[in-house]
């Protein structure tokens, strides 16, 4: 069975329709893990309210249900959080001083790294080109939603 560990550029495309949308869609609606860490959370919470107060592309009732999906996608276990811990804080620094990269991505990296290195068959899920190589270079199997076709087996 796969593990999909997604970060949020990714996540975002299942709230948000555009390139990959249908992609991360699919990881959902086939079977298989599906992991953020407890930072997606917040880092999506503010890339929603971006949506709002910035871009004004969703009101706040749509910024309330998005919220209330994820929180119950979670109280579901539809999504697994993995708790950001002090090794991978740790870890990330190790990350950045092997080539720059922002804190957040490299707590993300990190996180996956160590979630790869007890769970068989993980795939980080990124939309985002740079991270998506970086782990790649880590030695994760790296699904970019922007590059791959929309049918995504479990």
């Amino acid at each position: 069975m796969k593990a999909f560990f997604l970060d949020t550029s990714a996540f975002f495309k299942f709230y948000v329709p555009e390139q990959g949308s249908q992609v991360v869609q699919r990881i959902f609606q086939n079977g298989g893990l599906r992991l953020i860490t407890s930072l997606t959370i917040t880092e999506m919470m503010s890339n929603i309210r971006r949506l709002v107060e910035v871009d004004r592309l969703i009101d706040e009732k749509g910024y309330r249900a998005i919220k209330a999906d994820i929180m119950a996608k979670i109280a579901d276990g539809v999504l697994d959080v993995i708790e950001i811990t002090l090794r991978d804080i740790l870890d990330s620094i190790g990350l950045i001083e092997k080539r720059y990269m922002s804190p957040i991505d490299a707590i993300q990296l990190a996180s996956a790294l160590r979630v790869a290195d007890r769970t068989d068959n993980l795939v980080f899920v990124c939309a985002d080109a740079k991270l998506a190589r970086l782990a790649s270079d880590e030695g994760l199997e790296v699904l970019n939603p922007l590059q791959a076709a929309p049918q995504v087996g479990g």
